[in-house]
């Protein structure tokens, strides 16, 4: 929150709140195993049908950008504010495969129109990169 909001009018409530690492990396690991396993489902859900794989993929980019950039706050480095930055600012942060992390971005972002088949092949990888980076927040202390 302290890294991407402006006042407006009256007080800063927020400028001297702080926040227990230990607390942040518990509630980042969860996210990330929680939303591990929802991108599993719907992976599964979607029988492969482009459309479908192409929205899932939009989607979590967009959840496991809020993490990551929680996740980049942790390791000490800059917080960007959008989410193709986040991606790869985690990416390479914690070690994940920035060509795969930046091409889910781009197709985020409508920049990129993968095939059917690589659509696929690209969700199965991105789900061993979220399930990898789970096993690192895991073993992560504040």
């Amino acid at each position: 929150m302290q890294s991407a909001y402006h006042v407006l009018e009256g007080k800063d409530v927020l400028r001297h709140l702080e926040f227990d690492r230990g607390d942040l990396r518990l509630q980042c690991e969860g996210e990330l195993k929680g939303d591990l396993l929802h991108l599993r489902q719907r992976f599964i859900q979607t029988r492969g049908r482009k459309r479908d794989l192409t929205a899932l993929i939009r989607e979590s980019v967009v959840a496991f950008a809020a993490i990551f950039k929680a996740l980049l706050y942790l390791k000490g480095e800059q917080v960007p504010r959008g989410n193709r930055a986040a991606v790869l600012g985690a990416a390479r942060a914690y070690g994940l495969d920035e060509a795969l992390m930046g091409s889910l971005a781009d197709i985020e972002r409508g920049a990129r129109k993968p095939s059917r088949a690589e659509l696929g092949t690209l969700v199965e990888a991105y789900i061993r990169q979220i399930r990898a980076l789970c096993q690192q927040v895991d073993g992560m202390r504040p």
